[in-house]
């Protein structure tokens, strides 16, 4: 049983779920399969490990550029200290949560 899903509604990617080490190689082979340029809208997106983060991070990596809305904070914060967001990634109202459990 998937615990995440990835719906695409006018021309807008919706992500919701909960993302842990035991599912993220499955989350991870999905996004990689997304095109390149699009909006991933990630408000229902929840990440609860540092094994999850590192594994999207790569996966974000593959898509720039990228527009990503309401990312989770640690994501969000991820990304700003892996300096990704100079390089193609912008984020749009990145949540003020505490979404990151490990």
């Amino acid at each position: 049983m998937l615990r995440w899903k990835i719906e695409e509604r006018l021309e807008r990617y919706y992500i919701e779920g909960d993302i842990d080490r035991c599912n993220a190689d499955a989350f991870c082979s999905a996004l990689k399969k997304l095109p390149q340029g699009g909006v991933l809208d990630m408000g229902e997106l929840d990440i609860e490990d540092g094994v999850s983060m590192a594994s999207i991070v790569s996966a974000l990596r593959l898509l720039r550029p990228l527009v990503l809305v309401e990312a989770p904070q640690m994501l969000a914060h991820t990304l700003y200290k892996t300096h990704m967001l100079s390089t193609g990634i912008t984020l749009v109202r990145p949540r003020e949560d505490d979404d990151f459990r490990d």
